[in-house]
């Protein structure tokens, strides 16, 4: 996309587009971790490409995404 487009992105495309990777075939770390008992907010680098943000919260015992938004990287 254009330098500064915004663009959004079903989330069953999304996930369909994730799945079909090797198993393996990236890695990254967790920049930062803001948690609020049971929520939290990720900010995670992802093999320097692209910067994740995620929106968590716990869910019956389990953490759960709410919501995803990244930056691609130069």
């Amino acid at each position: 996309s254009a330098e500064g487009e915004l663009r959004v992105v079903p989330i069953t495309d999304a996930i369909d587009r994730w799945t079909s990777r090797e198993p393996g075939s990236r890695s990254g770390r967790i920049l930062s971790v803001d948690l609020h008992d049971e929520l939290a907010r990720v900010v995670f680098d992802y093999d320097g490409g692209y910067i994740d943000l995620l929106t968590l919260a716990k869910i019956q015992d389990q953490w759960r995404i709410l919501d995803k938004a990244f930056i691609t990287l130069d």
